[in-house]
């Protein structure tokens, strides 16, 4: 079953994890921490004495090995006075065993065996002495280790299962091996792909330019055409010598009569329109009281008189409309003259106030 180690603080390894599964080998450069990693484990089913283990700047370091649903246990060491080693087996409560091992740790069945009176790791081989088991140990203490018949049956299971995995890894070795060749050919077809990718990223800059550009003549062209357009009301206006507006009091006065002569020919129209309610009338015989007759004769005169004066004022008011219409066409050339010749100036003459061009 594959067991989970996890490390904090152990001399170079400032937190890492690795799982076991059954014969595992750790490989690395130099100073890459393979060492730190086998002392980790060994410290928790050692509880490792002194704390120069303990990475520098820290104060505490921590080792958890997880042996899945068969339990974990957890190492911790301190360089203060008062800390103590504390493991904590299950998630139970902690336990201060001092230099020695707890026997809850020790059922894990993570111990060393003993062979010509030292203590002998089948489980954890360290790098530089034990990587070929017992055989860099005396004769007597292969003899001792070998003598135990269940020993030698784990033995037998162990190299049996580590050549099972050697043969397994040496296939999946065949594998990648031909996978390395079939792809390196795969990736002959895509010679050139970094000079295409940096001509496509070179097309993609100039077609970003070209927009701009496309843009900035777009600009250009409405400026010139709103040019031309300035030119021509110039041209226009090249044979007015002097302008003279018409100031308010005239605009306005000027407005109020029209006011009161289309009020005239409004009554002139109602009035029309009340004799055309007698017209085919020939004759009509009334006897009436000649008093009232004289009174709308008498009215009648004032009417006609009314008229007359009606027709003079509808005159006045289409001579007035006409002149109103060629003053506020005036007022119009005469600004949008004067807008040029700010524009043209920069600034207002009299203020000093700077000017935006205008169309």
């Amino acid at each position: 079953m594959p067991v989970t180690i996890r490390a904090k603080n152990f001399q170079s390894i400032k937190n890492a994890e690795i799982v076991v599964d059954r014969f595992t080998v750790c490989t690395g450069t130099n100073n890459s921490g393979k060492t730190a990693l086998q002392r980790a484990i060994r410290g928790v089913f050692q509880n490792t004495g002194g704390t120069a283990f303990i990475r520098e700047g820290e104060k505490t370091c921590e080792v958890e090995v997880d042996f899945g649903k068969d339990g974990k246990v957890k190492w911790s060491k301190g360089t203060g006075k008062r800390d103590r080693p504390t493991y904590v087996v299950n998630d139970g409560d902690p336990m201060y065993p001092g230099t020695a091992v707890p026997p809850e740790v020790a059922a894990f069945g993570v111990i060393p065996i003993q062979a010509g009176g030292q203590d002998v790791w089948p489980t954890i081989a360290p790098q530089f002495t034990g990587q070929i088991f017992l055989l860099d140990r005396p004769g007597s203490a292969l003899a001792e280790a070998v003598a135990d018949v269940e020993r030698v049956g784990q033995l037998n299971r162990a190299l049996r299962a580590s050549e099972s995995d050697r043969r397994q890894a040496a296939a999946a070795l065949k594998v990648r091996l031909a996978d390395i060749v079939t792809h390196e050919a795969e990736l002959q077809a895509f010679d050139g792909l970094d000079d295409a990718l940096a001509a496509v990223t070179a097309l993609e800059g100039t077609r970003s330019l070209v927009a701009n550009v496309g843009r900035a003549v777009n600009g250009l062209t409405d400026l010139r055409d709103r040019l031309d357009a300035a030119r021509a009301d110039a041209e226009k206006l090249a044979p007015v010598a002097e302008i003279t507006v018409p100031d308010g009091a005239e605009v306005t006065a000027i407005r109020d009569e029209l006011a009161d002569l289309r009020g005239l020919r409004d009554r002139l129209l109602s009035a029309r329109a009340e004799v055309a309610k007698y017209d085919g009338i020939n004759e009509l015989l009334v006897e009436v009281d000649p008093a009232p007759v004289r009174r709308v004769k008498s009215a009648l005169d004032v009417l006609t008189g009314l008229s007359g004066r009606l027709r003079k004022a509808e005159a006045a008011v289409v001579t007035r409309q006409r002149e109103l219409d060629e003053a506020e066409m005036v007022l119009a050339d005469a600004a949008e003259a004067a807008d040029a010749a700010l524009a043209e100036l920069g600034s207002c003459p009299v203020c000093g106030t700077e000017m935006g061009a205008t169309a």
